[in-house]
């Protein structure tokens, strides 16, 4: 049984959100691995986006202290996480935790992350060192933004080690949602999750929003998870070529609007023609479809997108 932790006095309060859809063995084994957790004053608010796969009967049989709010549908990473967050708001949190429910915590990771945060706290937003689930190998380690393209970099995917390893706290430019520590103070003065986004692109539009506000992004080494990459979304490669091109031009359009004369050409040569040559039909057309919907405004979740 979950024990939720509380009432350190000691520690700023967290509110641990895990946004679940049709994936129980992945979110129990999420909470299963919080159980775990140094930290002490968390608790656990799961949002479930109108899953029909009996999460909601198993997550409360297996841990009856966690909050689960119920939506009668998928709402998307953006809004189903919003709803999170605001509960977390009118509980007081001083923190609020956004996680993967397809990753599997240390138990230090979100001790470190909080110690980050409270000796840097102009920082918006904190990042985990996340690794590919089961492995030491690297998925994030910060990311970099290319602001002509709109394609992000995970720094150090691939490697075992990061070149600032020697440094435990360090700068980046976005914080990816997987494992996003946030400032409530800083939630609200920016605001939440832009809900247009729907899926992707939604955690680098917050972290960009943060920092022209003036506030910091940084990366907290020491605190590692491990991530089943993909795995929460469900997602075909045509599902996320659809969520990524769309998304990519719109953040651009909102941030950084004469890129699009190099983003557009640029997304259609690197990555819908590329699918076209190799006999990928079906990706290419949603890619394309992307693209269009970005220009005829059609955000939120996609109509037919699969």
């Amino acid at each position: 049984m979950l024990q939720v932790r509380r009432l350190d006095l000691g520690q700023p309060t967290v509110a641990i959100i895990v946004l679940n859809w049709n994936a129980a063995v992945d979110t129990l084994e999420c909470l299963s691995s919080l159980v775990r957790s140094e930290y002490r004053n968390c608790s656990i608010v799961v949002v479930d986006n109108g899953s029909t796969d009996g999460s909601i009967d198993l997550i409360q049989s297996r841990f009856p202290q966690v909050t689960i709010l119920k939506n009668s549908s998928n709402l998307g990473y953006a809004e189903g996480n919003n709803r999170g967050i605001a509960y977390a708001l009118t509980k007081g949190a001083q923190y609020i935790w956004l996680l993967n429910n397809d990753t599997v915590v240390d138990p230090m990771a979100l001790t470190k992350l909080v110690e980050a945060a409270e000796t840097h706290p102009q920082a918006a937003f904190i990042g985990s060192t996340i690794r590919f689930y089961n492995s030491e190998v690297i998925w994030y380690g910060g990311a970099r933004i290319n602001w002509w393209t709109g394609v992000t970099e995970h720094i150090g995917l691939g490697q075992r080690t990061l070149r600032q390893t020697n440094c435990e706290i360090f700068s980046t430019e976005y914080v990816t949602g997987c494992s996003l520590l946030a400032r409530s103070k800083a939630i609200e003065e920016i605001g939440l999750l832009d809900e247009k986004l729907f899926l992707y692109y939604e955690d680098v539009d917050w972290s960009i929003r943060a920092r022209r506000a003036g506030w910091e992004l940084v990366q907290a080494t020491k605190s590692v998870i491990w991530h089943k990459v993909s795995s929460s979304s469900k997602s075909t490669s045509n599902f996320v070529a659809y969520y990524c091109v769309r998304n990519r031009l719109y953040f651009l359009a909102k941030h950084s609007p004469c890129s699009l004369w190099i983003a557009v050409p640029y997304n259609f040569v690197r990555f819908i023609l590329p699918s076209l040559l190799r006999g990928r039909r079906q990706q290419a057309r949603a890619m394309l479809q992307g693209m269009i919907h970005f220009f005829q405004g059609k955000m939120g979740q996609g109509v037919g997108v699969s």
